[in-house]
């Protein structure tokens, strides 16, 4: 049993001293926070238990037989920090300091912290690409599994660059290549860029595909996502053919003179790349035919001018005429008489 704290009644002093904010309980009654004293009689048994929030608590029983001072505190609890990134660009680890000590933190990886004690946690740089804006804070992580969020803001601007087949591209400026990089089918790349405009080119081995050219332009720090894929090659070309003459029947044709197409007035169409024969008629307009050729990828504009038919004129030989006009005269001379 507890007592007055009266010497002369033969009661025996026992301090008990625990960790800061623990509270100590004996016999299942609150004594004091970091540090009790309790008076019993000779011979008495007590229940010491220090408790603390995030802490185990730790209990020891007492046969209290001389006056002395004991310890009794709490265990502390373990958190289990594990490192999750929100970046836009790829994040492997990051350098940190908890609490003054450095460590290389891998993403998803965890590192074990006393329960309940505040931690200064500063997030001083990223792996591969150091292109995060560095980052702190104070924080209390409970018992058990726990997560801390880097959320990386991009210090510069980073230019990512992607591709579904192999390509090779390059970044220029008026004055000259800035940055040459393979890509591999399906991988990003990231460039730290200045602020500025560019040309990019991207070409490609693999056959059926044509060379990529995109102008962009960079700015304030942020990520500038561009697909590079070199895009299919143009397999055919557009043919337009029209006349002077809106009614003009206007004919394509391939070079064995099979019809393609035939239209009133103007004919627009897509061909594979070859030779082929247009032609334009029209009533009272003499026919025109020209062979023209038609690439991948072109577009070709052909005019056919028609020219009004003028029938020709017959004349008839002036000897001719002055033969039959002699002729005609000596029949119908009169006779001599007597003839």
């Amino acid at each position: 049993m507890l007592s007055l704290p009266q010497i002369e009644l033969g009661e025996l002093k026992l301090v008990v001293m625990s960790s800061p904010g623990s509270s100590i309980y004996v016999n299942g009654t609150l004594a004091g926070v970091g540090q009790a004293t309790v008076f019993a009689p000779y011979g008495a048994t007590l229940n010491i238990t220090a408790a603390k929030p995030y802490a185990s608590p730790s209990t020891r029983i007492v046969h209290l037989t001389s006056p002395g001072t004991i310890y009794v505190s709490p265990v502390p609890l373990t958190a289990y920090v594990t490192l999750r990134v929100s970046s836009p660009i790829p994040i492997s680890s990051v350098e940190a300091t908890i609490n003054g000590t450095t460590l290389t933190w891998a993403v998803n990886g965890t590192v074990s912290l006393t329960a309940g004690i505040p931690y200064s946690i500063e997030i001083t740089s990223a792996s591969p690409m150091n292109y995060c804006t560095p980052e702190s804070a104070v924080l209390v992580f409970p018992p058990g599994n726990s997560t801390f969020t880097f959320n990386c803001t991009l210090s510069v601007p980073v230019l990512e660059l992607y591709s579904s087949i192999p390509a090779s591209v390059t970044i220029a400026t008026p004055t000259g290549t800035v940055a040459s990089v393979n890509l591999t089918p399906g991988v990003p790349r990231y460039l730290a860029m200045t602020p500025g405009t560019y040309t990019l080119l991207s070409t490609t081995s693999v056959g059926g595909r044509a060379p990529l050219t995109l102008p962009i332009s960079i700015g304030s720090p942020g990520l500038y996502a561009y697909n590079v894929t070199p895009p299919p090659a143009a397999s055919v070309g557009v043919l337009t053919v029209y006349s002077n003459v809106p009614y003009a029947n206007i004919t394509v044709k391939y070079q064995n003179g099979t019809a393609v197409v035939s239209r009133i007035g103007s004919v627009s169409i897509s061909l594979r790349p070859g030779v082929y024969l247009v032609s334009a008629s029209a009533p009272g307009y003499v026919n025109v035919t020209k062979s023209v050729i038609v690439s991948a990828g072109s577009t070709m504009s052909v005019v056919l001018p028609l020219t009004p038919y003028t029938p020709p004129v017959h004349r008839v030989p002036l000897t001719r005429l002055i033969v039959i006009g002699a002729a005609v005269a000596s029949r119908l001379r009169p006779r001599a008489s007597g003839s």
